[in-house]
């Protein structure tokens, strides 16, 4: 199968998973600790907000697109921060979930993606675009930056948070540690993604007939199919200035004082953020 095959497939199959994605739409900030606790709501806040100094006071009050936008991650600090945001998903129970938490705002719209690209959407009509744990589910995903590219005013921002970080695919003493004092799923799941089954003493790597969509719609979160965050930058140099290009570790404790991600957030990193501003 050729590679223009291969994604339309991908892209057919990743619009099949709306209806997971439609039935996980109520429990999914529940599911999610690695984002809705309170160490990782503060960081987003703090970087969109610092973000959001990068684009030119004369705009007036920015309009954002929140792309995957889900239910409302990003959407509810950014109306927090004054901004006037088009929340986009694949998902229309999603985008009912997001209304129903943040509310009706005149500030506030809402996109029906078709899961390929932006159709539909002018160019330069925003000054900025934010996506949050949400390419590693497009199928061509730097075709996406491109198009992230392309509805930016000029010194318009890109925001890129929460893929895993390249060195999450190498094996990390350290990092391992952290994840075992988390608690032993944490370590297995980890290992899990790195293509081994974490219940042998010997590792054995996955068949390739196993790591092909799994369930939520995660596409590229193999060691063999990952966002490669190179690529990305290459793409976005060749028409942006690179502003944030940063590791991290995600914190995965819903207490208010998360004392194990403190202890190692300076020893390992899982996450990479990547902030940049259109030049032309």
């Amino acid at each position: 199968m050729d590679i223009p095959s291969l994604i339309q497939k991908l892209i057919e199959s990743v619009l099949l998973t709306r209806k997971p994605h439609d039935q996980d739409a109520a429990q999914y900030d529940e599911k999610h600790v690695e984002i809705y606790n309170p160490t990782e709501q503060k960081r987003i806040r703090h970087v969109l907000k610092d973000a959001l100094t990068h684009i030119p006071l004369e705009s007036g009050v920015p309009r954002a697109l929140d792309y995957g936008a889900g239910t409302g991650n990003l959407t509810g600090h950014l109306l927090d921060l004054g901004v006037n945001v088009a929340a986009s998903d694949v998902s229309s129970k999603y985008l009912e979930r997001l209304r129903l938490k943040l509310g009706n705002s005149d500030r506030l719209g809402t996109i029906l993606l078709n899961g390929d690209d932006l159709s539909g959407i002018l160019d330069r009509s925003f000054d900025m675009v934010a996506t949050y744990s949400v390419l590693h589910h497009v199928p061509d995903y730097l075709k996406i930056i491109d198009e992230f590219v392309r509805v930016l005013k000029t010194e318009g921002i890109v925001y890129i948070d929460h893929e895993v970080c390249p060195t999450y695919w190498e094996e990390n003493a350290e990092y391992e540690a952290y994840l075992e004092e988390l608690g032993a799923e944490f370590s297995k799941a980890h290992r899990s993604e790195l293509g081994y089954y974490p219940e042998e003493t010997k590792r054995k790597p996955l068949s390739r007939k196993r790591r092909r969509i799994r369930k939520g719609g995660d596409l590229h979160v193999f060691k063999d199919d990952h966002i490669m965050w190179d690529a990305i930058e290459a793409k976005l140099r060749s028409q942006c200035e690179i502003i944030i290009n940063d590791d991290y570790l995600v914190c995965r404790e819903r207490e208010e004082n998360a004392k194990i991600w403190r202890k190692w957030r300076n020893k390992c990193a899982d996450m990479h953020i990547m902030v940049a501003k259109k030049l032309d």
